[in-house]
């Protein structure tokens, strides 16, 4: 296999911070490479630039053609099997063979795009990337897909070598990665060995650093007590300069002499002392931990919320339910039919984050004012979610899949709600985000039916599951 080879490559959009700034690397093409960063670090962009879609200061070097995933079907509303040999052109049992693998039945070449759902799309495409011969580069491949699809693609990956790959599911990623490619507040960190690895990793070095912070925290107030004293010294040095005791005889230029020596050492040693304070706070680094999120929860006065007949369950006030089961098994509809009154209690206020959001043509300001949302506390939340300042003048059919996903996620967040509907919440969010959403259900046990395919946050919320397919519920 060859390599990518990277060298002093800086790229800023117009108008914002440079993304990258002097990087340089090489990146084996024979490596499982994870790659992993906030939403709005690089990934798609450093995607783009290997694409040759964006220009840039430095260079990008590779023997390798490059094949992304996901691809633009352009007319969704033909037949499937026309509208992907408008990307390349490949022979059909090639495609067909894929599905199988992916265990998706071949007669879906035959149904517009447009009328798959989420993971059938997800599959359809990952098919099509499959049968491409070229060096992959797979953004997000796992949204919308159900754990069964999920272990299917890492097996297929676990059999292929030479691919960049980034997920938002930690244990998906795990599994298909033996290097790690991170980007961190600028700055790009290459490990061997998968993403607990590296995660392992960085937490020694985040402990190390906030060890290190914390001692000079330390230093620094007791330099700052030191300069205090010093302060009052030369103010008592100067204060003997003019005074003596009352009928004592003294030699006043000895006196003043003397005094003004002791002043002298005094604000020499003050002004070290503030230098050297100076110097310890410039070396503290404010740690950027994600900012805990709040959200507009009403405990409801009545017990019941919701009642369902089919298939039959019932969420009382307070509960949180997890709605599993293979893509295809009706979920994203049940959730639906309830987000538009089918079981729920008369009077309960409902908030619903959809799986699809389709993107609008309108600025944020008229998002805000759509949806008659208090827009400082909206735009704190879209802040403490990552979203950059700048993302706020833009319209959303502009906006990446994490932005718009925040800025619905932020909606849902702050209406006032005694039930909440999240559909698949964590897609297109990054690994910092899921860690907030799982902190703010912990903290604050709202009502909650929740259909989520993420491992790792079903295990840590450890909420009952409904599997719709089985039609049992489960601790």
């Amino acid at each position: 296999m060859g390599a990518i080879k990277i060298k002093q490559l800086t790229f800023a959009y117009d108008g914002f911070d440079p993304i990258f700034k002097d990087v340089s690397l090489t990146l084996d093409t024979s490596w499982k490479l994870a790659l992993v960063g906030r939403n709005g670090s690089g990934k798609t962009t450093l995607f783009k630039l290997l694409l040759g879609q964006e220009d840039y200061l430095g260079q990008i070097h590779s023997d390798q053609d490059f094949a992304y995933f996901p691809q633009n079907i352009k007319d969704q509303e033909q037949l499937l099997i026309y509208s992907l040999q408008e990307q390349f052109v490949f022979e059909e049992w090639k495609l067909k063979r894929e599905l199988s693998l992916l265990h998706v039945s071949e007669d879906i070449i035959w149904r517009p795009f447009n009328q798959l759902s989420g993971g059938e799309q997800t599959k359809v495409l990952l098919a099509l990337c499959f049968i491409d011969e070229r060096f992959s580069l797979l953004d997000e491949p796992t949204n919308h897909l159900d754990q069964a699809s999920r272990k299917q693609i890492a097996e297929y990956l676990k059999q292929k070598k030479g691919y960049i790959i980034t997920s938002h599911d930690r244990d998906f990623i795990d599994q298909v990665s033996d290097h790690v490619l991170a980007i961190d507040q600028r700055q790009i960190w290459l490990s061997h060995g998968n993403y607990s690895t590296y995660r392992h990793e960085r937490d020694l070095q985040d402990q190390a650093a906030s060890n290190e912070q914390q001692k000079l925290q330390r230093e620094i107030k007791h330099l700052a007590a030191d300069k205090e004293h010093k302060q009052q010294w030369a103010g008592q040095a100067e204060k003997g300069k003019r005074r003596s005791q009352p009928g004592e005889k003294i030699d006043k230029g000895f006196v003043s002499h003397k005094a003004s020596k002791v002043m002298k050492r005094a604000i020499s040693a003050q002004k070290r002392m503030a230098e050297k304070l100076a110097d310890k706070s410039a070396l503290i680094k404010p740690v950027a931990l994600p900012a805990d999120l709040t959200m507009h929860y009403q405990a409801s006065h009545r017990k019941l919320l919701l009642s369902s007949e089919n298939p039959k369950f019932e969420l009382n006030q307070g509960e949180r339910l997890a709605i599993v089961g293979p893509n295809g098994c009706g979920k994203s509809q049940l959730l639906k039919r309830i987000a538009l009154g089918e079981g729920v209690a008369s009077g309960v206020k409902v908030s619903y984050l959809p799986q699809i959001i389709t993107p609008e043509a309108v600025s944020l300001e008229e998002f805000i004012t759509k949806h008659k949302l208090d827009r400082s506390q909206y735009l704190n939340l879209l802040r403490k979610l990552g979203v950059e300042r700048a993302v706020f003048t833009e319209r959303l059919d502009q906006l990446s899949s994490g932005q718009l996903r925040k800025v619905w996620l932020a909606k849902s967040l702050l209406e006032p709600a005694e039930l909440y509907l999240w559909d698949e919440p964590s897609n297109y969010l990054d690994i910092e985000n899921q860690d907030q959403l799982i902190k703010l259900i912990k903290n604050v046990q709202p009502s909650l039916l929740l259909v989520e395919h993420d491992q790792y946050i079903l295990d840590s919320l450890a909420i009952p599951r409904l599997n719709l397919a089985a039609g049992n519920v489960a601790d």
